[in-house]
């Protein structure tokens, strides 16, 4: 599966930001990634020019792609296929700006694009008029099935803990009276 980043996927990523953030500017904060324990210590995140400047800590795209597992895991493909659009997007646009060229940026451009494949792909499975036929699989897509299974892992303990069913309040809790 070729996980070549097209300037169709480019144009689609640009609609979609505009769709569900309205511009670049309106992507989600993370609040996982500006929790007290974050290792903003140097030694960790290097040095920063201008001590005046925040260094980057890539809530950005890291909130996206948590947001696309989320859609994968509650079986919403095509919102997850955006998500991951943007966030490969995002990542690429950070590689040009600050000139970040490392691996490990670079694999997880690649993983976000096959991500975004393999749900579109899941998409068009569930909205086919045809007949059922085989499902994708991650590994179709060259998706690292521990790396997928670990995302969703995560992206359903995320949902559970938000989603927890409330209990209805009864006369016996003190919550409400029979009157």
């Amino acid at each position: 599966m070729d996980a070549t980043w097209t300037s169709e996927l480019a144009q689609l990523a640009n609609e979609k930001v505009i769709l569900y953030f309205g511009s670049w500017n309106r992507l989600p904060r993370g609040d996982e990634y500006e929790r007290e324990s974050y290792p903003w210590d140097l030694k960790k995140r290097g040095m920063v020019g201008d001590s005046r400047v925040h260094a980057k800590n890539n809530i950005e795209y890291h909130t996206v792609e948590d947001h696309a597992f989320q859609y994968h895991v509650s079986a919403r493909f095509e919102e997850a296929f955006h998500h991951w659009l943007i966030a490969a997007a995002h990542r690429i646009e950070d590689t040009e700006l600050i000139g970040r060229d490392e691996s490990t940026h670079n694999r997880a451009i690649e993983f976000c694009i096959r991500e975004a494949l393999y749900n579109r792909a899941l998409h068009e499975m569930q909205t086919a008029k045809e007949d059922f036929r085989d499902w994708p699989l991650p590994q179709d897509f060259g998706i690292a099935l521990a790396h997928h299974e670990r995302g969703e892992a995560k992206a359903e303990s995320a949902l559970n803990t938000v989603a927890r069913p409330v209990s209805r309040p009864t006369i016996e809790s003190g919550i409400c009276t029979d009157d």
